[in-house]
């Protein structure tokens, strides 16, 4: 087995640490170099190489795509659209047997239509940014 020194089982940094409290009584600090000046800026420095930043709460403008009518509107406009298309068909609410098929097909296809239409919505949210 082997047996290890003080300096290769703590390391150097620990010794040096061990050397700074004389044994006489009085408490010397390190001297300089040996453990580093840390300062505000050194701190600071590590945070942002951390990814911390100084900041605060920021409106964010934001934009999605919606829909823009409901489901419900989509199917009111498909009829309504294939109702005029076959206005020549319907009698007073009485739509022909040979068109009803017909107008149902593209009051759908108007809805299926009307469904894909999309818009642009903007709005504001509050996020935490840095400055």
């Amino acid at each position: 087995m082997r047996v290890l020194t003080f300096r290769q089982a703590v390391g150097p940094r620990a010794e040096v640490e061990m050397r700074g409290v004389p044994t006489n009584g009085t408490v010397s600090a390190p001297a300089l170099g040996e453990l580093g000046v840390i300062d505000i800026s050194r701190v600071e420095e590590r945070l942002r190489a951390q990814g911390y930043c100084p900041g605060s709460l920021k409106p964010v403008t934001r934009t999605r795509q919606v829909r823009m009518y409901s489901d419900d509107q989509c199917i009111d406009i498909g009829i309504r659209d294939a109702l005029a298309q076959y206005e020549g068909h319907i009698h007073d609410h009485v739509i022909e047997r040979d068109y009803w098929n017909r107008v149902i097909d593209a009051a759908l296809e108007g809805a299926r239509s009307c469904s894909r239409q999309m818009k642009t919505e903007t709005y504001t949210v509050h996020e935490w940014r840095c400055d």
